[in-house]
């Protein structure tokens, strides 16, 4: 917000090294000015504008059309720019506003920085005068008595100029809440009033509140304060004497606070009456006094006003009973046993006698120090005095104080309790003492405690349970030897403390006697010693031989507390153990007793075994036992051994080990010897223990054969017995071999020289670091054969993979009789053997290209076919073919390496070599090894397109590329299309040279005008460029296309829509026109295409398997003559499956071609296909069984037909139109093709997903969308309305927009919207586009209506005029013509469909020639014979000298020719 402008500082600190800061000056723009505002008319009014940020130009103010400048009416002052709150307030003062002046007020002002304005508007109205509200009140006196009637009148003026903004309301508040609702306020025009009973619920301030319109509240105060005196107390019901509080409240205006207290009879001293004043509402002062209160008194307060003097009083009436009195009597509670009733007796004073106030009575026994009752009963009988209450099995724990509660009740009111009255405490003590057991740990402190209850007692002595012998404080236990009777609890207490609790269950007796009749009372108390005790199966040995059981049992006494939990667990060391197979766990609770189980022991269940006893939250406690399990091991040194060489046997023994161990040599004989150290020839060794082990050695140090024996080692607890063999050992090595990537079997053979039955392993290792040829890791054990002389051959066997980076390996097989001892290392060679590599040298790409030419001198290119092989142990023979197309195989002959290399090279350079396609293959067999090893490769050769052979280009011409000599050009490379100029457009940007010596060329490759483009040129593609051309009807398409290598996602073709010059391809999922995509695309790693051809015939040429291979023979080889390009001819193909059937005569042949080599020639299988549809495929048989009745026989096939089988391709990629792809942004992968992402859907990444939804309530505006950022709510998004006819819409029909977007009208030629429509519309859920109307051609009209304008002598007023529907146009007379008096000008108008509708009119008069002239001639003539009369009638009066003649003009006499025509 605007509070956020200012400088803001960042300082780092870098440790003691120092501290560095920067600054940045931050400006948030805003702009504040008031909404809405009210002044008063003809009183100067200023309205400001607040300008928040970074600085601005000047403030421009405008109300409507009118900027203000500074007049003797309006003062503009600019404000100037505060650098501490980056503002900058501006001003309008209206000097003397008048009703004109109501309105809305902008203020405007730019930044410096970028020109961006900001602008606010506030609304001003005016006022017809100052606002006043007045409020008055009869009786109008500040202080007025309770009761009074008074009246408020609130007066209120001034309304604004606006009517509408001059709707008043008014409310009313007493005290700052609304008024009650009781109330009634009367509403006249300028004025409210109500009337109000004075009193203290109304005094205080009044106020009245107005508010015009948006202007206000404007309120005023009036204050009425009431005198009244109110005098309060709590319960209104008392007992005789009980203390009760009065208050006393006088309101209105206090001037003297002091109050009179009185009971009636006597007043009460006016200072002892605590009094506060200061109440802001009602200005009162209140006075509170405590008085015991008694039955037939008046409590009554008075104080005296002062301004007027006037002395009010309140009094109060309250209801007092009459004295009552309540007691209490029981039992004799020494004459008590445990277990007897104790009845308590409470006498009170009756209902009747308690002053007729009550009705009922509530008695209730109480403990003292608890306040709930015993027992409470409610008596209703008015002249019941007593009460009895039992208690039953009393024991000494009731022992204490009681007493008992009268409550006087009233039945009417049963809330309201009149009083209570409680009787003196009695004292109840009844005799007993505490005793009973306790749990506790064995070997903790314990404390026994001894506790008589009742009338006073001594204590005399502790004794044992079964003894009556006084115990006495020693370093066992300790007592108090003479505790005091304590009289207020009436208890004696002795604690006897055991200073380490035992085992089990021990129980002490505590001894005292009563003073009053000296009989003794003893009380028994014990503890359980909670412990464990674990014992083994066998007292005291916990010693078993391994495979012994073992059986520990854990014993526990039980608990006092019997709802306690006892848990058992076991341990060995610190491990739990479970109830398993290994150890079984047999819990008995009801003995107290856990036992642990081992069936059948091992040297692993030696160890610590735990007992651990929890007693719930006592604590726990545990044992432990070492358990020992014996058993001695042989130890792992060799049992054979090579004479005079050191051997050292060993013996480990488990269990107890606190016994030596001893060597003893059993002889041949059946006799024993003992063997001792003696440092030279044996040397005994004591290991040292560990784990319950502990392993002991016997070494001899020059061994002969007469050491052979069996040696014993025993601790005369376990004893073990170990042969040991004296003999030697023979071997020989060997050699292996094995193909590149292919498998060897390498082989370690040995013979023992003794004739005992031997155990013997082997190892391998390579002297490499990282050996090529994976060997077995460890040991494995021998294999044996028969005895054969007294000997056995032992044999190890594994296979070995042949790698290319370690063509010779040196392999050592190390054999021994024990794994302790290695006695022979055997080395063995293994090589790779066979074909390393093969490649063509020499050329510059990836095919071998040729003019097809057998006399074309010189060859377009030569080439050398080279061979690496592996050398191995040694290279017995080689030889190298060349199988061309037809079959034909031609012997290679090369030269060896006779170098020390591992590898040799071997090449090959053929005749005509741009001629041939075919295969190379070189066989190798190596010295000692009758296996042949074989390479093989494959040579193709092309055919070059003749750049000369190009069709002619309309307005431009084909163009090589760079660095291309002469007309040959190489296959698989482009030939560029060139316009002339920049008026035209190519149809393509390149062609392809193709695999059969042909260019790829389209149907359709000319350059095209610009001209002929009615509408713009589409957008250009990755990877990709539009291409044009013309249909049928010669009117220009479009078409994407890609380069090699990549997938368009639409191949559709589009169409110019001359209405709204816009491509088929914008249409309403594609508002914009977004051009499909060139998806880059990886190679298959094959194609396969199923041909079905079939043949008329009445011969079974299949019958069976043979005829079968005739026939696929002769396909195979009619295949191979279709020329280069094609699949087999280029043995890149292969015919996995082939199938042939005859019935009806007619014979169906079924087969596959799988290309898998040149995978970037993806028109091979065109080739093949268009090949055998161009001419009749022919295959050449031979039929007949007898070899001198067979005949050659001619097949031609009646039809072709073939079908795709999806290309196979890598993981993650899919099969789309024969190219392995995924799909890109904004398409996504749905029923094995890319289809651009629905509207509502997106897709950010390349995939093979379904486009992403967008979320609920959210949709895109086009499809394609590649982010989920292109997803808005529903709700923002319009869709364009339906076009009407002849119109067209920008953006498209049924496409999306914004409800703020303006939809455009297009009109096609010809065509308008009617006169005064808009040409555009903004989007909404109503909105209905404008039509488009054939326009009117008044050149049209001209000629159409010749006739009748030359009629009518008219023209028309504009000529090659288009006008729209609706449109009006004029009539005009001809030259020289006139329309005739009081006439008007007629008109023509435009009507749908171009039509021109005309009213009927007068024809056009012709000018009368010269008529000016005439009428000045005919004018001048009549002037000239009236004079000419005048003078005549002048002489003849003057000849009659005024003799009278009557002149007869009624023409009597003449005749009827000679009258006058007028």
């Amino acid at each position: 917000t605007a509070q956020h402008n200012g400088v803001y500082e960042c300082s780092v600190t870098f440790g003691d090294v120092g501290t560095l800061s920067g600054q940045v000056t931050q400006y948030v723009r805003d702009i504040t000015a008031k909404t809405a505002d009210y002044g008063v008319l003809n009183q100067a009014y200023v309205m400001s504008c607040t300008f928040h940020g970074d600085p601005m130009g000047a403030t421009t103010w405008t109300k409507g059309d009118t900027t203000f400048e500074t007049t003797a009416d309006y003062t503009v002052t600019p404000g100037v720019y505060n650098t501490a709150t980056m503002s900058r307030v501006d001003t309008l003062t209206l000097t003397n506003p008048a009703i004109d002046d109501n309105g809305d007020y902008t203020c405007t002002a730019a930044y410096t920085s970028d020109q961006v304005e900001q602008t606010a508007t506030q609304t001003l109205r005016l006022f017809n005068g100052e606002i006043t509200v007045a409020v008055t009140r009869t009786p109008s006196m500040d202080v007025v008595a309770k009761d009074t009637e008074v009246s408020f009148t609130c007066t209120y003026s001034a309304m604004t100029l606006d009517s509408d903004e001059g709707q008043i309301s008014t409310a009313w508040t007493l005290n700052g809440e609304p008024l009650d609702d009781s109330i009634t306020i009367t509403n006249n025009p300028n004025e409210d009033t109500f009337t109000v009973t004075a009193g203290v619920e109304t005094s205080g301030e009044f106020k009245c509140i107005v508010t015009y319109g948006v202007y206000g509240p404007v309120e005023t105060p009036n204050v009425m304060l009431v005198r009244e005196l109110v005098v309060t107390e709590g319960p209104l019901y008392h007992m005789d004497s009980d203390e009760v509080e009065f208050t006393c409240k006088a309101y209105g205006t206090v001037t003297d606070t002091t109050f009179v207290w009185s009971d009636g009879t006597d007043t009460f001293d006016s200072n002892s009456v605590a009094v506060t004043v200061g109440d802001i509402v009602h200005n009162s002062a209140e006075s509170g006094f405590t008085q015991a209160v008694s039955a037939g008194k008046t409590y009554k307060c008075m104080f005296t006003y002062s301004d007027p003097e006037l002395q009010k009083e309140a009094t109060i009436d309250i209801s007092v009973l009459n004295p009552v009195s309540v007691s209490l009597g029981g039992p004799d509670a020494v004459t008590l046993s445990e277990g007897d009733s104790a009845v308590f007796t409470c006498t009170f004073t009756s209902i009747d006698a308690a002053g007729g106030l009550a009705d009922k009575l509530s008695v209730a026994l109480f403990k003292v120090g608890t306040d709930n009752a015993i027992q409470e009963e409610t008596v209703t009988d008015g002249a019941m005095t007593t009460k009895e209450f039992t208690l039953p099995n009393v024991n000494h724990q009731i022992n204490g104080q009681y007493n008992c509660k009268a409550t006087y009740l009233m039945t009417s009111n049963p809330d309201i309790e009149y009083g209570s009255k409680t009787s003196d405490n009695m004292e109840f003590y009844m005799r007993g003492k505490l005793e009973g057991s306790v749990d506790t740990m064995v070997g903790s402190e314990v404390q026994l405690v001894c506790t008589f209850y009742g009338d006073e007692i001594t204590f005399t002595k502790w004794t044992l349970e079964s003894s009556s012998d006084a115990l006495v404080s020693d370093g066992t236990i300790s007592f108090t030897t003479d505790p005091t009777f304590d009289v207020e609890s009436r208890s004696l207490t002795s604690v006897l403390t055991v200073n380490s609790a035992v085992y089990g269950n021990n129980v002490y007796t505590c001894h005292g006697t009563y003073t009053s009749d000296s009989l003794e009372s003893t009380a028994n108390l014990g503890y359980i010693g909670l412990g464990v005790v674990l014992t083994p199966q066998t007292a005291g040995s916990t010693s078993v031989a391994a495979g012994a059981g073992i059986t520990l049992t854990c014993s526990y006494p039980a608990m006092v507390d019997t709802t306690a939990t006892i848990t058992v667990n076991w341990f060995k060391g610190a491990a739990p153990l479970e109830n398993t197979s290994e150890y079984s766990i047999v819990a008995t609770p009801a003995e107290q007793r856990s036992q642990l189980e081992v069936t059948e022991s091992t040297i692993e269940y030696n160890g610590v075994y735990v007992c651990q006893v929890t007693f719930g939250d006592v604590g726990s406690k545990r044992e432990e036992v070492t358990q020992y399990v014996n058993s001695a091991v042989a130890g792992s040194t060799p049992t054979y051994s090579k004479p005079e060489i050191s051997t050292t046997m060993s013996c480990t023994m488990h269990g107890d080990l606190s016994n030596p161990t001893t060597w003893v040599k059993s002889n041949t004989d059946g006799t024993e010897t003992a063997i001792t150290h003696d440092g030279t020839a044996y040397v005994v060794t004591a290991g040292i223990s560990d784990n319950y082990m502990r392993t002991d050695t016997l070494e001899i140090t020059s061994p002969t054969p007469e050491d052979t024996g069996v040696y014993s080692c025993s601790n005369q607890i376990a004893d073990v017995a170990q042969r040991l063999h004296i003999a030697g050992m023979a071997s020989y090595t060997a050699t292996a071999i094995a193909e590149q990537n292919g498998q060897g079997i390498i082989t370690c053979t040995t013979t023992p020289t003794d004739l005992i039955f031997l155990s013997s392993h082997v190892s391998w290792e390579t002297e490499v670091e990282e050996p090529p040829v994976p060997v077995p890791a460890g040991t494995t054990e021998m294999e044996f054969s028969d005895l054969v002389e007294g000997r056995r051959t032992y044999t190890n066997t594994f296979t070995a993979t042949a790698t290319s980076n370690q063509p010779h390996v040196k392999l050592h097989c190390k054999w021994s009789m024990d794994p302790l001892f290695f006695e022979n290392d055997n080395l063995i060679h293994f090589y790779t053997v066979g074909v390393q590599s093969k490649h063509i040298e020499d050329i510059s790409g990836d095919y071998i290209e040729s003019e097809r030419s057998a006399d074309a001198a010189p060859f377009s290119e030569k080439y050398s076919v080279a061979f690496k092989v592996y050398k191995g142990p040694g290279i017995a023979t080689s030889s190298m073919t060349f199988t061309d197309l037809l079959g034909t195989t031609t012997p290679v002959t090369f030269e060896t390496d006779d170098s020390d290399d591992v590898i040799t090279d071997l090449s090959f350079s053929p005749e005509l070599a741009d001629h041939k396609s075919g295969k190379y293959e070189v066989t190798l067999t190596y010295t000692g090894f009758d296996t042949e090893y074989t390479g093989e490769m494959d040579v193709n050769i092309y055919q070059f397109c003749d750049f000369s052979t190009l069709p002619a280009v309309d307005n431009g011409s084909w163009m090589k590329v760079e660095g291309t000599v002469g007309d040959a050009i190489p296959y698989e490379d482009i030939v560029l299309m060139s316009c002339d100029d920049d008026t035209f457009v190519p149809s393509v940007k390149h062609i392809v040279c193709g695999a059969r010596g042909a260019f790829e060329l389209p149907e359709y490759a000319h350059c095209i005008p610009k001209s002929d483009l009615i509408c713009s040129e589409l957008p250009s593609i990755a990877s990709g460029f539009p291409g044009y051309s013309r249909d049928e009807e010669g009117a220009v398409v479009a078409t994407y296309r890609c380069v090699d290598g990549y997938y368009l996602s639409s191949s559709t073709q589009y169409t110019c829509n001359t209405g709204n010059q816009k491509w088929s391809i914008v249409t309403a999922d594609n508002p914009l026109g977004t051009p499909p995509q060139c998806i880059s695309s990886l190679q298959p790693s094959e194609r396969r295409r199923t041909f079905t051809t079939t043949f008329s015939t009445t011969e079974n040429y299949c019958p069976d398997t043979a005829a079968q291979d005739s026939v696929k023979a002769a396909m195979v080889t009619y295949l191979r003559s279709l020329g280069p390009g094609t699949c087999l001819e280029l043995t890149y193909c292969t015919m996995p499956d082939f199938e042939c059937t005859w019935a009806d005569d007619v014979l169906t042949i079924q087969f596959q071609l799988v290309q898998d080599g040149v995978m970037s020639d993806t028109r091979m299988l065109d080739a093949t296909e268009a090949a055998m549809n161009s001419g009749p495929v022919t295959l050449s048989l031979e039929t007949g069984s007898d070899r001198r009745k067979k005949r050659a026989t001619s097949l031609s096939a009646d039809s072709v037909t073939s079908e795709d089988a999806a290309p196979s391709c890598p993981t993650g990629f899919a099969s789309v139109g024969g190219y392995c792809i995924q799909c890109g942004p904004g398409f996504g992968y749905y029923s094995d093709a890319c289809i651009s992402c629905p509207i509502g859907t997106f897709s950010a990444k390349t995939s093979l997903q379904p486009c992403n939804q967008c979320a609920y309530g959210f949709t895109t505006r086009a499809g394609g969308a590649t982010e989920s950022g292109s997803c808005e709510e529903v709700s923002e998004v319009c869709t364009v309305p339906n076009a009407r006819e002849n119109t067209f819409l920008d953006p498209v029909p049924r496409s999306r927009t914004s409800y703020s977007e303006s939809i455009d009208v297009i009109c096609p030629e010809g065509y308008a919207v009617a006169a005064n429509t808009a040409t555009s519309f903004l989007c909404s859920e109503t909105a209905i586009s404008p039509v488009c109307y054939e326009m009117c051609d008044t050149s049209k009209m001209h000629s159409s209506n010749s006739a009748f304008m030359e009629e009518f002598n008219v023209k028309l007023t504009q000529t090659s005029v288009m006008l729209k529907r609706g449109e009006v146009g004029y009539y005009q007379c001809k030259d020289d013509h006139e329309m005739a008096k009081d006439m008007i000008l007629y008109e023509y108008t435009c009507y749908n469909g171009g039509v021109l509708t005309t009213e009927m009119m007068p024809k056009c008069q012709r000018d009368p020639p010269n008529a000016a002239l005439i009428v000045g001639l005919v004018l001048g003539a009549v002037i000239l014979l009236l004079l000419m009369l005048m003078f005549y009638c002048m002489k003849k009066s003057k000849r009659v000298n005024g003799t009278r003649r009557d002149v007869d003009m009624s023409g009597a006499g003449r005749s009827a020719d000679a009258s006058t025509k007028l």
